[in-house]
């Protein structure tokens, strides 16, 4: 073989690899932007909702159990009613004011379920990493159970609200407002029954005993998230904060 040929050979196996290597990191470039956009897309559409309404009721009932420390075994802001009927007949100020509390607890609750649903719905195709997605179902159970347990809203009832609380596109929960215009239809509050039964006997002094393991499983899906999200308040700052406006002087 002639220095010159071998000179071609050279130049030709020398430039089909780099080919292959431009394309390869090229294909590697592109698939971990395609990975990277997935990943904000769920973050996006599916774990930052799931949080924010893991905090709303972590902090609700941290609140409640506050009150019922500080006022004798009784939460009287979520006495405005003495029975979940009552609603149907209740005027729309209510809602606003009296009953803010009460029906803001149920509302946060119920949007809680929607996101958990929407969660374990989309849960096969939620890349998320290795083991995290089945730790993230272990987790959404575990709060599902302690929210449904001794006295508290039946697991199998939680998914019926979460389809209950979808908007047309199914993509977000109803408004508070409209929330609030469903219950004072008697055929919906049936559902809803439960879930505002479950408040008033913790206003009550009720079933006290179901909140530390409430708090604990969601604290426990808040951690996760954290890990998974990154670069978030924690539900400490949460709280200190929550606190630190509860005692404000009014």
């Amino acid at each position: 073989m002639t220095a010159g040929i071998l000179t071609a050979v050279i130049s030709a196996v020398t430039s089909l690899l780099v080919a292959v290597g431009t394309q390869y990191f090229a294909f590697r470039t592109t698939r971990q932007l395609d990975q990277a956009q997935e990943r904000d897309r769920i973050i996006l559409t599916y774990l930052n909702p799931l949080r924010l309404y893991a905090e709303e009721v972590y902090a609700r009932l941290d609140r409640i159990r506050d009150r019922l420390e500080q006022e004798n075994g009784t939460c009287q802001a979520l006495l405005s009613i003495d029975q979940p009927e009552a609603i149907h007949s209740i005027d729309e100020d209510w809602f606003a004011y009296q009953g803010y509390y009460l029906m803001s607890s149920c509302y946060m609750t119920a949007c809680l379920f929607f996101q958990i649903q929407r969660v374990r719905t989309h849960a096969p195709f939620l890349k998320l990493s290795q083991n995290s997605d089945t730790e993230l179902i272990s987790l959404l159970f575990d709060v599902s159970v302690s929210l449904g347990k001794g006295g508290g809203i039946y697991y199998i009832l939680q998914g019926t609200l979460a389809h209950e609380m979808a908007t047309p596109e199914g993509q977000t929960p109803m408004s508070y407002r409209a929330f609030c215009t469903q219950l004072r239809d008697p055929q919906n509050l049936a559902w809803f029954k439960q879930l505002v039964q479950f408040y008033l006997k913790l206003g009550q002094g009720q079933n006290r005993d179901r909140i530390a393991p409430t708090l604990s499983a969601i604290q426990q899906l808040l951690r996760f998230l954290e890990r998974t999200l990154g670069g978030n308040t924690s539900i400490e700052q949460r709280l200190i904060t929550q606190n630190e406006a509860a005692n404000q002087p009014r």
